[in-house]
């Protein structure tokens, strides 16, 4: 389905303003489509073949009145020898920016976003100095507009290269690793990008990639399988499906027989001729192994993520025209993008954009106390800088991972119960709206409030943050710990366990009674001094559902004490990395649940009272984490804060699963979008991909409830 309004406009309309395009490399296979598109819109193009003007000899001669020419459409290549391409674009570029043509579009590749190989191709070498010299264009010629187009893989042409080699697959579908991968966008797309570059009136990038539907290059020659058929039942297309799997049961008996037969000629005495065959099976996958590794142009057969590390480069990804078909995170989520989670079901066909490599610091300003880093530094990036100048920052979370834009779009919490969570530290936000196009810079104060939108999931969908500005301080805090053995049932309100939060009450937390007689706090007239006392932080810890027994942590600011708390479990997790430890967490992963839900004080104690409590429907939950978030002055009525936030482990099995849902359902808590929350919040997908599943709806509603 297109996805651009005014490209679908204007052929509805079938107006171009009659402006002259001139469309060099017209009869390639994005050129004759793109054509014919032009003139059904409206437009008129002007082919310019290298039969008319060599460009790699020549700049396009005086027939060709730039004066009359409205824009420039540069396609031309050349495949053969690609590093002749730079010459034929600067001509072009010289030719269109001395004339004062309005309008240059240069096709260039999605290639450019892989990421760095020991070997670079000629192909994208030729393609990474071409964007370089539109750049300059860009700055020598302001009187024109340069933009960049960068699709993906085309097809929906049978000029293209890449849908001829689908034509051709089709009977080979289960000799291809499932691993090997594409973006494949549809001819369509490009061309309603194109009509909307030369419209100008929408707002667009002035770079832009067009990326497709992300899938197994299996999955769409299956797709163009489905073409033109018509399923009028379920049963039809399931009986469609068997006789693919079946077909796919044939490759694989003749991959197994294949194997067999090498063994049956080793064991009836050919050893040679059996070693030359392993010899060469196992030729064949390492030299795959070192091209998808070592050549930048393979890698993106089998890599789904996109690192960009500047602001061009995420603007080009994030936009109208990838509505969608992106997934947009930090720092990768161990959980999200490390395990096959069922619930994920779709995700995975996604394009995965992480701005881990967007992680400069961009400014800090000692006088005004605050730091502003770009959307993808993580505190081990932002800490160690802040600490250098002698500041540091009063609250971050125990994972130092954690980049700053998943603080806006996510209830990140830290260290101190203070300030529940990091965005309370936010001063200023600076976004791109891929729904209008535009930069956007949201405050504290003034029309664009952000304190009203940070969590909130539909705004954060249609936005990307690029800059952070946090507070910090030019002091050190630390703290003290006091750890209590608290008897659940004999909890008679279990709000008051968090009412030393901001300010501690002394009488109301000294109940020996609940905490085996140990102390809890301080005097009273130690607790009056701010820096001596005050609460910082109260964590109550269940680690088994069966068990009556809970720990009752309080963490207070103190004259001489340990740093911040978070700095021990972070450093923890610094370490990893370097020590190759990474794998447990992953394994932890794959083996359990983790999520977060925030309750309301009103729903809370029910929820005590049912699952830590009486626990008589056999919650096995082997940790359950509970924090109070007071209510903090710019965010009054916000849905996350004047709650109470449960962070539950939870192992993988169906009877888990089942009471989790019957809970959610139940309360109907805020959750928290950075942990694993789809298996309860939305309803799971067919066992189908997207692709499938979505051409299959389309071409026969009744598979619709499929």
């Amino acid at each position: 389905m297109p996805r651009h309004g005014l490209g679908s406009a204007l052929m509805a309309e079938g107006r171009g303003a009659g402006k002259k395009i001139l469309v060099t490399g017209s009869r390639g296979g994005i050129g004759v489509p793109l054509m014919q598109h032009l003139r059904d819109v409206g437009f008129r193009p002007i082919p310019l073949t290298r039969q008319q003007c060599d460009l790699e000899l020549e700049s396009p001669p005086e027939a060709f009145k730039r004066c009359e020419v409205d824009g420039v459409v540069h396609l031309a290549t050349n495949f053969r020898t690609p590093q002749k391409d730079p010459v034929m674009l600067q001509r072009m570029l010289d030719w269109a920016g001395a004339g004062g043509v309005k309008m240059f579009v240069y096709f260039s590749s999605w290639v450019v976003h892989f990421p760095a190989r020991g070997i670079v191709t000629p192909y994208v070498r030729a393609k990474r100095r071409s964007e370089e010299l539109v750049r300059m264009a860009r700055e020598r010629y302001p009187g024109t507009a340069f933009f960049i187009v960068r699709p993906s893989v085309v097809v929906g042409h049978d000029g293209l290269m890449w849908q001829r080699i689908i034509n051709r697959l089709g009977s080979f579908i289960c000799m291809i690793p499932a691993e090997v991968s594409r973006s494949f966008v549809h001819i369509k797309e490009v061309k309603h990008c194109v009509v909307d570059l030369l419209g100008a009136k929408a707002p667009l990038p002035k770079t832009i990639t067009v990326l497709g539907q992300r899938a197994p290059l299996k999955d769409w020659i299956r797709e163009e399988n489905f073409r033109g058929k018509n399923f009028s039942s379920k049963h039809a297309f399931a009986h469609y499906l068997d006789e693919r799997q079946g077909s796919s049961k044939f490759w694989l008996c003749v991959r197994i027989a294949c194997l067999i037969a090498v063994i049956v000629v080793g064991s009836l005495g050919y050893l040679r001729v059996a070693v030359l065959y392993g010899f060469l099976i196992a030729l064949v996958i390492i030299c795959f192994w070192a091209a998808v590794n070592y050549i930048d142009y393979i890698t993106g057969l089998t890599n789904f993520d996109f690192e960009p590390d500047n602001e061009e480069d995420i603007l080009a990804l994030c936009n109208t025209v990838n509505t969608g078909r992106i997934a947009l995170h930090g720092a990768l989520n161990v959980r999200k993008y490390f395990c096959s989670n069922e619930a994920l079901n779709g995700v995975q066909y996604l394009n995965q954009i992480s701005l881990r490599r967007f992680n400069d610091i961009i400014e800090f300003d000692g006088l005004a106390h605050t730091i502003t880093a770009e959307a993808g530094a993580t505190f081990r990036d932002v800490i160690p800088f802040v600490r250098k100048r002698d500041h540091y920052i009063e609250n971050y979370p125990n994972y130092f991972g954690i980049t700053l834009g998943a603080c806006v779009a996510t209830a990140v919490h830290g260290s101190t119960c203070r300030l529940p969570f990091i965005a309370c530290l936010i001063e200023r936000i600076r976004c791109f709206n891929y729904a209008t196009n535009q930069i956007e810079v949201w405050s504290r104060e003034g029309e664009n409030r952000f304190t009203d939108k940070v969590f909130d999931r539909a705004w954060s969908c249609s936005r990307v943050v690029l800059h952070v500005t946090l507070r910090v301080r030019p002091t050190s805090c630390r703290y003290s710990i006091t750890s209590s053995s608290v008897d659940v049932r004999l909890v008679a309100d279990p709000l008051a366990l968090f009412i030393g939060v901001s300010r501690p009450d002394v009488s109301r937390l000294r109940r020996s009674s609940l905490f085996d007689g140990k102390e809890v706090a301080h005097t009273a007239e130690e607790a009056e001094d701010l820096h001596f006392g005050v609460v910082d932080s109260v964590e109550v810890r269940k680690n088994y559902a069966s068990c009556h027994r809970a720990t009752l942590n309080v963490y207070r600011r103190a004259e001489e004490g340990r740093n911040i708390k978070a700095d021990y479990i972070g450093n923890m997790w610094n370490l990893m990395k370097p020590l190759g430890v990474e794998w447990y967490a992953k394994l932890v992963a794959y083996v359990s649940w983790n999520f977060e839900w925030f309750l309301r004080p009103e729903q809370f104690k029910e929820f005590w009272e049912e699952v830590f409590v009486e626990n008589s429907h056999g919650y096995y939950f082997f940790k359950c984490l509970v924090r109070k978030n007071p209510e903090v002055p710019g965010f009054e009525g916000h849905p996350y804060f004047d709650t109470v936030s449960i962070d539950i482990s939870a192992l993988k099995t169906p009877g888990n699963r089942r009471r989790i849902i019957d809970l959610y359902r139940k309360y109907q808590p805020q959750y928290h979008k950075g942990k694993d929350y789809e298996f309860f919040a939305a309803p799971i997908a067919p066992n189908l991909s997207p692709v499938i599943l979505d051409l299959v709806t389309k071409e026969d509603p009744a598979l619709q409830n499929l």
